[in-house]
């Protein structure tokens, strides 16, 4: 997973190469790291004239493939009550929806 609050530092081996691969700081984030891929979508886009594909959806979408591609099966994040304390629970998104497995429903 791609820790969408920790430093590059702390980051899964994925997350670094993702991170050398855009030229992110040792400082960078995940946060960081998905958001320069998602400019780096939009750009791309742009520089071909495909601007229905420049939205904010679309290039998010093209981040996860793009994050997938390196292996990385989704983020993880802290959730509201923990965000300001810098720990906690945490909120994950999966990006394949065939990767969990549902153990029990309550």
């Amino acid at each position: 997973m791609l820790d969408w609050d920790k430093p590059l530092s702390e980051q899964a081996e994925a997350g670094k190469v993702a991170a050398m691969d855009l030229g992110l700081p040792e400082t960078a984030t995940g946060k960081d790291i998905y958001n320069a891929l998602v400019n780096q979508a939009r750009d791309a886009n742009i520089a071909r004239n495909n601007l229905k594909d420049t939205t904010l959806p679309g290039s998010q979408a093209a981040a996860s493939r793009d994050l997938a591609g390196f292996g990385i099966p989704g983020i993880r994040y802290l959730d509201g009550g923990s965000r300001s304390g810098g720990k906690g629970t945490s909120n994950y998104v999966v990006f394949d929806d065939k990767l969990p497995k549902i153990l029990k429903r309550e």
